[in-house]
């Protein structure tokens, strides 16, 4: 069975494994510590950059851009 998350689930979730608190991850993407919870609550789709800026701190190979119907 695969297990889905929401997108803010994953961040949490790959920032926790990296042992990054949301302090340093927010940094890290020049945004504030709210953005960051709101992301990981799912009460914020991040813009496109934030995003990018999320994959180069996650260490995630962004090679090609997010679709946005």
């Amino acid at each position: 069975m695969i297990d889905t998350y929401s997108f803010g689930e994953w961040v949490k979730q790959r920032r926790q494994s990296m042992r990054l608190t949301q302090r340093e991850m927010a940094a890290a993407v020049y945004c504030s510590v709210a953005m960051i919870k709101q992301i990981e609550a799912d009460e914020r789709h991040p813009a496109v950059e934030i995003a990018q800026a999320l994959t180069a701190c996650l260490f995630v190979d962004a090679v090609s851009p997010i679709a946005v119907d």
